[in-house]
């Protein structure tokens, strides 16, 4: 399958950006309260080897995690697409509870020099290499223990690894910058460019203030109790040849124990709104620029750690760093022995579980999930198209919302009559769920458009509906644990 640079993350992905970017980011739901923070921040950050922390949200440490090798470009995996090559990454999680700690290692992520961000897949490598090198391909982080293992990213050739990230967004609504590659610091005020898909500069991001305790600047503001408002300024500017539309769900911050936070919506008055301007959403015209806050809701006691942007869902950025960043525990985590991959031997029974890679060939219970692949492809490819084109819902109808409605129900009709091994009957019936709760979601717009409800309220109010969570953080939990357990089942179509 040929990897286009535009799309390094998923088919069934790029179907919530598009409907995640008419209904605004629903991800502000998942807010979680940390602990004291830091002091200060230090230097540019991890490098290669270092253990970094994860906490719960009283503050407790949950796991370590350290990108331990990097290999660049990796020769010995095969059948890269044409235009990329392999890059592979050995990565060791160790737990230090005592319970037992889920890990998702589709979180960890490479960033090139130009923000572009690639997930990792499966590699085609020779036995000998994966005897050497095993797969990372254990989910579970046993209490007191560590796994590890190599994770594979196809990367655009002239492109550079810049920065290894923990960024999982979907499930532990967490951030961890591993391993910052190049040494860049993070300078207050920069400008930080952005890029389209052939990496041609088409904008910059500035951030200009940071502004604790909003609600003592714009009384209006109410926060819930026990959380502060924080307010981030910043200016946009188009700086390529062609128009811009600047939006404020496509940023986020993430506090001192590695939690994220997304844009918060409040009512405010045209005297608040005039002294301090929210983030102008209009298209930005080639050569002009724009300014304006986007509002943040975060614990009391957190502290800031960093400002992102991601423009689109293949870039990331790293805008500002206000506090301390990631937490380096000073600790060394070595590689664990993988028993998935010793060879004593004899001969062995095809195994049903902990197998890790076999080379390509499906077995066991994940025989059949790629021809279950296949057929949701097919299912799914088309409505990825769903109102693309469409920058807000200023830009559609309640007539296409509800034509993209029926869509998505007849594509949750012929999903759910897809024959489906056992193995990943939870991941089919997550993504039935998933197109029909947006299918609802959709009507529900186009009923609210009918009345006269204007699209800003209505955007404002599915930013906070925790509702839109329920739909696709258990589609990424099923999706992610099934291609974990199918290393070698062609999840491609829907995961990459």
């Amino acid at each position: 399958m040929q990897i286009d640079r535009r799309f390094a993350s998923r088919n069934v992905l790029s179907l919530l950006a598009v409907v995640m970017l008419l209904l605004g980011s629903a991800t502000s739901v998942f807010a979680q309260a940390t602990p004291e923070a830091s002091p200060s921040a230090e230097g540019a950050g991890p490098n290669l080897g270092d253990a970094i922390v994860l906490h719960d949200t009283s503050g407790e440490e949950t796991i370590q995690i350290a990108a331990t090798d990097l290999v660049d470009p990796d020769k010995a995996v095969e059948n890269a697409d044409r235009g990329f090559h392999w890059v592979g990454v050995e990565v060791v999680v160790s737990n230090p509870t005592d319970a037992d700690i889920e890990f998702n290692s589709y979180a960890v992520t490479v960033v090139d020099g130009e923000g572009f961000a690639y997930n990792n897949g499966y590699a085609s490598r020779s036995s000998d290499d994966m005897e050497t090198r095993p797969d990372f391909s254990e989910s579970t982080v046993p209490a007191g223990g560590a796994i590890s293992g190599w994770l594979f990213y196809q990367i655009v050739n002239d492109a550079t690894p810049a920065w290894i990230v923990y960024n999982d967004s979907f499930n532990a609504q967490q951030f961890a910058v591993l391993a910052n590659l190049e040494g860049a610091t993070i300078e207050d005020g920069a400008e930080t460019p952005f890029y389209d898909s052939n990496a041609a500069e088409i904008g910059t991001v500035t951030v200009d203030d940071i502004i604790t305790d909003f609600q003592k600047s714009d009384s209006e503001i109410t926060p819930a109790r026990g959380m502060t408002t924080v307010a981030v300024a910043l200016t946009i500017a188009a700086t390529g040849k062609t128009d811009l539309q600047p939006n404020s769900y496509s940023f986020s911050i993430v506090d001192d124990f590695g939690f994220l936070y997304y844009p918060q919506f409040y009512f405010r008055s045209e005297e608040s709104t005039t002294q301090y301007p929210d983030l102008p959403t209009d298209t930005l015209a080639a050569g002009s620029d724009a300014s304006g806050v986007v509002l943040f809701e975060i614990p009391k006691d957190a502290q800031i750690s960093y400002v992102t942007y991601a423009p689109d869902y293949t870039q990331f950025y790293l805008l500002a760093q206000p506090g301390p960043g990631s937490t380096v525990s000073g600790d060394t985590l070595t590689p664990v022995a993988n028993p998935t991959s010793s060879n004593t031997g004899e001969d062995t029974p095809v195994a049903t579980e902990d197998t890790g890679s076999t080379g390509g060939q499906e077995t066991g219970d994940c025989f059949g999930v790629s021809d279950w692949a296949k057929a949701t492809e097919e299912i799914l490819t088309p409505i990825s198209d769903v109102l693309n084109g469409s920058d807000s819902l200023n830009d559609v109808n309640p007539g296409d919302l509800r034509d993209a409605a029926n869509q998505m129900r007849d594509a949750a009709d012929a999903q759910a009559d897809v024959e489906t091994p056992e193995i990943a009957q939870n991941a089919n019936a997550a993504i039935v769920d998933m197109l029909n709760g947006f299918a609802g979601f959709y009507d529900d717009i186009a009923d609210r458009l009918d009345k006269g409800d204007s699209p800003e309220d209505i955007q404002a109010d599915l930013e906070n509906d925790p509702a839109l969570e329920k739909l696709f953080t258990p589609f990424v939990t099923e999706l992610t644990t099934l291609m974990t357990s199918c290393p070698d089942s062609d999840l491609s179509g829907i995961f990459g």
